[in-house]
């Protein structure tokens, strides 16, 4: 622990680019939550700086209290007391596990595990590399830059991320171009996500396809200006709108089912949605159940659409429609199996049509819009939300008209039998209504 605190004072004292003078002695500096205790020696008298070293701790204490994890301080809650856990590699390990598995919806270490575990069987050259690297990244901005500490805990600032690092590792070629950018965007995803949580509370993973997509532009720019090119289309060749469901016979349809699980992680490989599969089991059974529900009605449609039947098998049609289902079932887990069963079914077929025009804009694009990523999942749970909201707002004002019709009814009552005083009409309803709504 000593050689801890020295080594996080001596790269706080690079932050301020300032060295504190310590005593002759050499006393040992401790990294304290109190700005007077800062730089007190091993005896307990406070070493007397020199210069400017006070406004340098300043800046130092300030950098090790926004960032507890890097300066090696144990996380206290809010009465002072000190954690249970008073390592901080741990919590910062748990934190990105909690990164991981929110991908999935969930905050579970066991099924983040898994869930590595699957995109090492999927693409093992670059896809686990790059989604750790993004969960570091985004998890380790959030903490240096103090942002939304609770948001931190429950991985929702990690799983951009991870979904950052996934993509590049398939749509980037160069391994070391796509590592770079995962540790640049992937940090930009959290800050990104705590701008857009300002103004909707249920965003998913829009600051992921934002940052993605905007990326993924630059770099087809960026390779067409140094001599590369990109196949141009038309759109016509994507679907042929013909439906041939014999091809989803025998063993197909669960193939595409488990690849358009393990397609939420962007990889192909049946082991791979099986491990996915798991690792949503031991967060909520039923909804592994619904995500394997919507990637099969995904499928279904792909087929309907008259899509390809590699892309079909691989999964593609299937892992928005799995994700959907899989928030529909955790969004509404109060609500009975048929309904959940009934929306699940309307989410995925929705997904599974944003995702067919948007496949189509991106045959049309010419590399510019390089693919769907996420956005027909975020699409339909918008819409589901903004749904919800109106339902509320519609509610509301029916209950209010309910009140005031019912506060009428009851004054005319009393004028009627007499008993009404000497309070106007406006005045009487609004005591009546006031006291109904108490």
């Amino acid at each position: 622990m000593f050689h801890r605190q020295r080594f996080c004072v001596f790269l706080a004292s690079l932050q301020c680019s300032k060295l504190c003078t310590g005593s002759a002695n050499g006393a040992d500096m401790a990294v304290t939550s109190d700005p007077q205790a800062i730089g007190r020696g091993s005896s307990g008298e406070e070493v007397e700086s020199q210069g400017s070293a006070s406004s340098g701790e300043d800046i130092k204490h300030r950098w090790c209290s926004s960032c507890p994890w890097w300066c090696c301080k144990s996380a206290t809650d809010e009465s002072g007391a000190e954690s249970a856990s008073a390592s901080l590699m741990p919590e910062f390990v748990v934190d990105g596990l909690s990164g991981v598995s929110q991908v999935c919806f969930v905050k579970n270490s066991a099924s983040a595990l898994l869930f590595l575990v699957a995109i090492l069987l999927g693409t093992p050259r670059a896809a686990l590399v790059l989604s750790i690297f993004g969960c570091l990244s985004s998890t380790g901005v959030a903490a240096c830059l103090g942002l939304d500490r609770d948001a931190r805990k429950e991985g929702m600032l990690g799983y951009n991320g991870v979904l950052v690092g996934c993509s590049f590792s398939v749509f980037i070629e160069n391994f070391l171009l796509s590592l770079l950018l995962t540790i640049f965007c992937a940090g930009i995803s959290a800050v990104v996500f705590v701008g857009i949580s300002r103004i909707l509370k249920a965003q998913l993973t829009l600051a992921f396809n934002l940052v993605s997509l905007v990326t993924l532009c630059c770099v087809h720019v960026w390779i067409e200006q140094h001599g590369g090119s990109h196949p141009g289309g038309h759109g016509k060749g994507v679907f042929t709108w013909r439906s041939d469901f014999s091809m989803l016979a025998g063993m197909n349809l669960p193939l595409a089912t488990l690849n358009g699980v393990a397609q939420m992680f962007f990889v192909t490989s049946v082991y791979s949605g099986v491990l996915i599969t798991l690792g949503i089991y031991l967060a909520s059974p039923f909804s592994a159940l619904a995500s394997l529900l919507g990637s099969c009605v995904g499928a279904l449609w792909g087929v309907g659409c008259g899509g390809r039947d590699s892309e079909i098998l691989d999964g593609f049609f299937g892992y928005n429609a799995a994700l959907i289902a899989l928030w529909i079932s955790l969004r509404y887990r109060s609500q009975s199996y048929r309904l959940v069963i009934l929306l699940v079914s309307c989410g995925a077929s929705a997904a599974t049509a944003v995702y067919v025009g948007l496949r189509v804009l991106a045959a049309m694009s010419g590399g510019y819009f390089p693919a769907a990523l996420t956005v027909p999942l975020v699409s339909v749970a918008l819409c589901f939300v903004a749904i919800e909201e109106l339902s509320a707002m519609a509610k509301s004002r029916r209950t209010s008209a309910n009140l005031h019709l019912r506060g009428l009814t009851h004054l005319l009552r009393q004028r009627s039998a007499g008993k009404a005083g000497g309070m106007d009409l406006g005045a009487e309803m609004e005591v009546i209504v006031v006291g109904r709504r108490r």
